[in-house]
């Protein structure tokens, strides 16, 4: 199912970093969009929607998958020889990003960017809706840090952020950037999400971690 289908990247530099992108990435990704919705996934912090605080499930739906499925470590091997990162979770998380707005009036994306943030080490992102549509943006943070929470205060002011990069999303396409030293998020431009749900496939490495030689030692096979 994650047998990968091309390995051959493009690479360019935004803000000082590398960005790889990778097109046609799986050989089967219409098997990994069956399992997307064969699997039933998990509301995102689902600890903090027991504060009235929260607007997941009220305002939207944030969700994720993240369980062990045999195969993965393909590409988890793949993407950490090119980023000289380990994997933050073990090496066969099947993970993902699941979004879609319950209340349109709340889609507020004309003076906000949603969440902006940085992750552990280099992100990868396998886009898995068949539209086209802005994927993600790399911005230069103005402000000392974004306020409030991600599910609570989602909504951050543009005026926080200076735009520097949007990475597309399409069908079955990879990109790869360091989510630690980028500051990131979903690209929200217009109500598409209202209308259909927003899916793809995470992978997320550590920065922090030792990197072992032997990585099938280092990661293991179960969650």
């Amino acid at each position: 199912m994650f047998e990968i289908n091309n390995k051959e990247y493009t690479s360019y530099e935004i803000c000082g970093s590398t960005i790889y992108e990778i097109k046609d990435f799986y050989k089967y990704p219409d098997q990994v969009v069956k399992l997307v919705n064969d699997i039933s996934p998990k509301w995102h912090k689902s600890n903090e929607m027991k504060n009235r605080a929260s607007l997941n499930g009220q305002k939207f739906y944030d969700l994720r998958h993240h369980r062990a499925i045999y195969g993965i470590s393909e590409v988890t091997d793949f993407l950490s020889d090119i980023c000289k990162q380990p994997i933050h979770f073990k090496k066969n998380i099947f993970a993902t990003n699941i979004f879609k707005f319950i209340d349109p009036s709340f889609n507020k994306y004309e003076d906000n960017y949603w969440w902006p943030h940085n992750d552990s080490g280099y992100t990868g992102l396998v886009y898995l809706n068949e539209q086209t549509f802005p994927g993600t943006n790399i911005y230069t943070r103005l402000c000392e840090q974004e306020s409030g929470t991600e599910h609570s205060t989602p909504w951050q002011p543009k005026s926080n952020y200076i735009l520097e990069h949007n990475l597309k999303a399409e069908y079955n396409k990879l990109v790869f950037f360091n989510g630690k030293k980028l500051c990131h998020s979903m690209s929200v431009t217009d109500n598409l999400f209202c209308d259909i749900i927003r899916f793809n496939q995470v992978f997320f490495f550590s920065e922090s971690k030792k990197l072992e030689k032997n990585s099938s030692a280092f990661f293991g096979q179960k969650s």
